[in-house]
């Protein structure tokens, strides 16, 4: 059976024999997971004994009655009140498993001073993550939530070349959050990740006199990584992960996804499922000892809150997106 896996004549492979290799430069160099961040998502946990389901509880806070405020006695005197019962829901959503491996040859094993199966397992561990928040992009642009630059456009396709993001836009849509409350994260904020196209525009508008730039205020709140400003009450990140939905608009031209949100707008799972094997030489197709492996397998895929299976006590979305077109 032919070999395909990494082997000396692997593009680049005489590269890897330098043995003064910056490996925290390259982890700093790395691009940013705009959609992983901590706080944006809702971890799920595989269901025993199903085939690919995972479940997440959905627990709303606890509202407040009208005739709560209007009684005119609240409590009395010497006994105790009538408790409730915390009311406790969840959601479910389908994934599928997956996997990956990556494969060494005898002669790399032997003639790289790199430890190729612990760089290959680091590696893949960063392809699953890369994995995840690519799957998360994809369905949170397919969410309905949505509102869209330019005048009187009601769908992906009336966005026009012109119809680029502009400051009253993001304003709309955080009061469309607050007037569906919502939650913010710490520090009364909610979070926006665009598309470097699109930031470009922002801080070009003249009306967005309030933007704050990161550097500004990065000596006293603690960035996470991609981070660029605020405004309006929302910490903007930005990064080419963000959705392009391509030919979408008027003219087939490319519409670009904006999502601004509040905490745990999405689910994902299941990381606790993950397992990475290394597979040794040997065996009938490997009788001379010729090949390793190193794979990933585990169970991943994402929805959005409130649109999983078996809902129930679902609130508002926790997001909205603003389709715009860029001048860029």
């Amino acid at each position: 059976m032919a070999f395909d896996g990494t082997d000396t004549a692997t593009t680049n492979f005489d590269k890897t024999v330098q043995t003064l290799i910056r490996r925290k430069l390259e982890e700093l160099l790395r691009a940013p997971l705009p959609h992983l961040t901590p706080g944006n998502y809702e971890e799920a946990t595989h269901v025993e004994g199903s085939n690919g389901t995972m479940r997440f509880l959905n627990i709303p806070d606890i509202t407040v009655d009208d005739t709560e405020v209007t009684a005119s006695l609240v409590q009395t005197e010497g006994l105790p009140n009538t408790a409730d019962e915390l009311v406790i829901g969840y959601e479910e959503f389908s994934t599928r498993q997956r996997m990956k491996s990556l494969a060494f040859s005898d002669v790399a094993m032997l003639k790289s001073p790199n430890q190729l199966f612990a760089t290959g397992a680091e590696r893949l561990a960063r392809y699953v993550m890369e994995l995840a928040d690519k799957i998360a992009a994809n369905v949170i642009v397919l969410g309905d939530n949505a509102i869209f630059s330019g005048t009187s456009n009601t769908q992906t396709s009336d966005v026009a070349a012109g119809d680029v993001l502009i400051s009253s836009d993001i304003k709309r849509a955080v009061a469309l959050l607050e007037g569906s409350n919502v939650p913010r994260f710490e520090a009364n904020e909610y979070r926006g990740i665009l598309h470097p196209y699109v930031k470009f525009d922002v801080e070009l508008d003249d009306d967005a006199g309030g933007w704050i730039d990161a550097s500004r205020y990065a000596g006293s709140t603690q960035l996470f990584s991609g981070e660029l400003g605020k405004y309006a009450g929302v910490r903007f990140m930005s990064s080419s992960k963000a959705a392009v939905i391509a030919d979408g608009g008027t003219g087939s031209i490319d519409v670009y996804s904006t999502t601004i949100f509040g905490p745990r707008f999405f689910a994902v799972g299941d990381f606790g499922n993950n397992a990475t094997f290394v597979t040794p030489p040997g065996g009938h197709d490997d009788p001379g000892h010729q090949s390793a492996l190193v794979t990933w397998k585990g169970w991943i895929d994402c929805v959005l809150i409130g649109e999983g299976t078996s809902a129930t006590n679902v609130s508002d979305p926790r997001y909205i997106r603003i389709e715009s077109a860029s001048s860029i």
